[in-house]
């Protein structure tokens, strides 16, 4: 899952020394250690150790509104014990923290691939789960959060609309990334799929937005944390759902799958029968997306053509 993804965004330079005096004048507790978290390909992340106090993380980004519209959404699920406890933010030099709650847990990302067809199970549904339960948070209109969860400028996803941001991300430089050919498949395969949306009634409710086996903490039996809430909006669930189905080659991949959709019908969900291609629909979205950029970054790109691939081929 994003195996050396290049970083797009500037990494914070923050000196060690600048970050333990912050958070002595935020806590009034002496760092003992700082841990930079891997992983992180937008915002920066580490842990602080203390002496007879648990950890924090701390989470670094030069975007003020984002990292406020992830204490706001941390705030609004704050009755779900997998949501760590969001408690501060304050300036260190040019950037913006947020000090947090330190969760326990692996990355379901290497969990399932030591997991055997059961622990799998267990994870998809403790997802499926969580999944919707946030979903039980609505909005009036879909669309993207401003620093006080307002959507700004309501965006409703059906046939036309879909065409018309498809399109925006596959302009500028994605020739060079991708080849026109695969281009072309693309825009095919969506004009074949894209009236699916139409059996989408979901409704404008909360998306985490990068919600997979990076994000997710667990143990062999259930989800503990939900991480990294910077991408969160109101929308649909198969944004959500497609993101994670999008890397299913690890072992017991099926009963992952199975679990996920149980555990969302169990909490009162019930999908149609075309759950899996109205998902893969959606994430080509979110997959074309992360190709328009202005630079090569191969990794990336590598991953991602393999994904499309794997979607328009499925």
């Amino acid at each position: 899952m994003k195996e050396n993804w290049e970083r797009v965004k500037v990494k914070p330079s923050i000196p060690v020394e600048e970050i333990t005096e912050k958070v002595r004048e935020e806590t009034g507790r002496e760092v003992l250690m700082i841990e930079e978290l891997t992983g992180g390909l937008s915002h920066s992340n580490y842990k602080l150790q203390f002496h007879k106090s648990p950890p924090l993380v701390i989470r670094v980004t030069s975007n003020k509104d984002r990292l406020t519209m992830e204490r706001q959404l941390h705030s609004l699920l704050r009755d779900v014990p997998e949501v760590p406890s969001f408690f501060t933010i304050f300036q260190i030099g040019e950037n913006w923290a947020g000090l947090m709650e330190w969760k326990e847990g692996k990355q379901l990302k290497h969990l399932f691939y030591q997991g055997d067809n059961q622990s799998n199970e267990r994870l998809g549904y403790s997802a499926g789960e969580l999944l919707a339960r946030f979903r039980n948070i609505s909005f009036e209109n879909s669309g993207f959060f401003d620093a006080a969860l307002k959507v700004e400028e309501p965006f409703h996803l059906e046939a036309e609309s879909y065409r018309q941001l498809l399109e925006s991300f596959l302009q500028d430089k994605v020739k060079l990334w991708i080849g026109p050919e695969l281009q072309s498949r693309i825009i095919s395969y969506a004009s074949r799929q894209v009236e699916l949306l139409k059996l989408d009634d979901s409704g404008p409710a909360l998306v985490h937005g990068d919600f997979n086996g990076l994000n997710l903490l667990g143990d062999t039996n259930s989800v503990t944390a939900v991480l990294d809430w910077e991408f969160a909006f109101s929308g649909s669930i198969y944004v959500d759902i497609g993101n994670f189905i999008r890397y299913e080659n690890f072992p017991e991949y099926q009963a992952c799958e199975r679990g996920l959709i149980s555990g969302l019908r169990d909490s009162g969900i019930y999908l149609p029968e075309e759950w899996k291609e109205i998902a893969r629909l959606v994430d080509l979205l979110g997959l074309c997306s992360m190709l328009n950029l202005e630079h090569p970054a191969p990794n990336r790109f590598k991953d991602l053509n393999r994904l499309i691939e794997q979607t328009i081929y499925a």
